[in-house]
Order: structure tokens, then C-alpha cells, then sequence
């Protein structure tokens, strides 16, 4: 870890799609099959936990029904692999209109190698959470303690920064211009099947960030905003 919690926030239009149940356990379930991680039973006193949640749609059902109603403000779910890297997906019951991924356990911040798997990781489920849920915007590494960020706005969504990971949706790269978008320079950029679009700025954005600078200077000068995070 860099010592301070990282997240990536995916922000949507309205709240319809968070609030859809069935569209929080098809995501739950993708993560699951499609990744190494495991869904952390709820109620658990050992580290790292030694209880997971049975991958079928009426544990998964359960385990998200049992983390709503815990939450006071929040729901989250955690995931961890069998290396004891975790994160935790979840939603604010605040404004039901943002989706995080949080990085809960684990290093992120050096160059061992075990380390870079885990930052492909993290991009993996943030990957999932974009095909399956479609998010207008999404945007990390942040961490909110130091770079406090806004509520997400309703209906229109624009840039403010520029952040390691950049999810674009479909929307968003129509507003700006796909060639604008495409022309920007990157460590790795994806198109999605929605027409979205991922400019994943660096490999290792908190322990191998300097290399990769003139991406995230570039890409603030091509789009038009002020400023950039590297590393939250």
C-alpha cells in the first residue's frame, strides 16, 4: 500500500442502476468466475479470513443482503485471493449514483513483481465493473483523505482530472471526440464493446510514476483540464 487507502470511483447519470439488485449480484458473480478473488464472508474474526461466501446466486444474494443491512452508510463487499491481496467493492448510500473499488490489503506500492500482479488485478475487476455496469465516468488511483472528490454530478458528467486509471463512457468519448481520446498517449488504452473507453496511464502508478509523467501532462493539455493525480 502507499499508506493511504486507494480507490477508483465509477460514477453513473442516476441512481437507477445501483439500486437494480440484479445488476450488483451479476457483477458480483462476473469478479468471481472471472478473476482469482473470493467473496469474504461478512461476519468474519480471522486474518486473512478463512470463510467465504459459496459462488452461487442465493449466497451471493444473501452475503449483499446481509452488507446493506449492516451498513449505516454504506454497503461493501470484500474480495480476497489466495496471495492475501483484498479490495472491497461497494456502494454510498448517500448518493447511490458512485461505485468504488478500494484497495483493503496488500502491497501496491513498490516494483517486486508480486506487487505489479496485484495492480493488474485491481485494473482486472475495475475492467469487469465497466462491462457490466456501464458507468458513465471512473477515475482513480484517488485517495479521498488527501484529494477530497465531489459528489457525482446528476446527468451530465465532465472531467476535473486527470487520474491513473480513466473509464470513459460512451457519452463522455462522444462529447470530447474518439480521435481526441485515442490521440491521447498512454501506457495501455482499451476500447470497450459500448463504445467506451480506458486510458490506463501507467503500469505502476504509485511505485514506477516518474517515467510516465508526460502522459498524464499531455493528456491534461489534449482535453482541457487542469490538473492530474499519478499514484491517488
Amino acid at each position: 500500500m502507499s499508506g493511504n487507502m486507494e480507490y477508483v470511483f465509477f460514477n453513473f447519470a442516476s441512481d437507477k442502476v445501483l439500486k437494480d439488485k440484479s445488476n450488483i449480484l451479476r457483477l458480483i458473480t462476473r469478479i468471481v468466475e472471472e478473476s482469482e478473488f473470493r467473496v469474504e464472508a461478512l461476519f468474519n474474526d480471522e486474518y486473512p479470513p478463512q470463510h467465504f461466501v459459496e459462488n452461487t446466486p442465493e449466497e451471493l444474494s444473501r452475503a449483499w443482503d446481509e452488507a446493506v443491512a449492516k451498513g449505516h452508510y454504506g454497503a461493501s463487499l470484500g474480495l480476497w485471493n489466495s496471495k492475501e491481496f483484498a479490495l472491497s467493492v461497494g456502494v454510498n448510500f448517500v448518493h447511490y449514483r458512485q461505485f468504488d473499488v478500494m484497495v483493503n490489503s496488500g502491497n501496491i506500492s513498490d516494483l517486486m513483481p508480486s506487487n505489479y500482479e496485484n495492480v493488474r488485478q485491481l485494473v482486472q475487476v475495475c475492467e469487469i465493473v465497466y462491462s457490466v455496469l456501464h458507468p458513465e465516468y471512473g477515475f482513480g488511483l484517488i485517495s479521498p483523505n488527501i484529494h477530497p472528490i465531489t459528489d457525482p454530478e446528476e446527468g451530465e458528467v465532465t472531467i476535473q482530472a486527470i487520474y491513473d486509471y480513466n473509464f470513459l463512457g460512451p457519452r463522455l468519448v462522444h462529447k470530447i471526440g474518439r480521435e481526441k481520446v485515442l490521440s491521447i498517449p498512454t501506457w495501455r488504452t482499451i476500447q470497450f464493446d459500448d463504445g467506451g473507453i480506458l486510458l490506463e496511464m501507467s503500469p505502476n502508478p504509485i511505485a514506477d510514476w516518474k517515467p510516465y509523467t508526460s502522459n498524464y501532462q499531455k493528456a491534461t493539455e489534449i482535453l482541457g483540464v487542469g490538473k492530474f493525480y499519478q499514484g491517488g
